[in-house]
């Protein structure tokens, strides 16, 4: 059963993701984080409980974050806060990756 911390955290991620889309795009942390904790993407993934190829497909900004995903990955590194394993993305920084991307 999750601790009332947990709930709280939980209940305010979900008010977050609402306004994900209207922000900026959510990006993670976790592949940087997870270099010496999990020896490779699908062991990670197992830890998460996610699917290797939707943990390949975030990395490789081919999928969005879901709601699932952050869950997880707040209960496979509890010792981080919400902020340290995601950060969204600028319209700057979109622009910017999309035209190195393009060249």
């Amino acid at each position: 059963m999750p601790d009332a911390t947990f709930c709280t955290w939980y209940a305010e991620t979900l008010t977050i993701l609402e306004y994900i889309p209207e922000i900026a795009p959510l990006k993670t942390k976790v592949f940087e984080l997870g270099n010496g904790r999990y020896h490779n993407l699908s062991d990670l993934a197992q830890a998460m409980g996610i699917s290797a190829s939707y943990i390949y497909r975030v990395r490789r900004s081919e999928r969005r974050i879901s709601e699932k995903f952050i869950v997880e990955t707040m209960k496979a590194f509890p010792e981080y806060g919400f902020g340290d394993l995601f950060y969204f993305v600028s319209e700057d920084e979109q622009l910017s990756t999309r035209r190195r991307s393009n060249e």
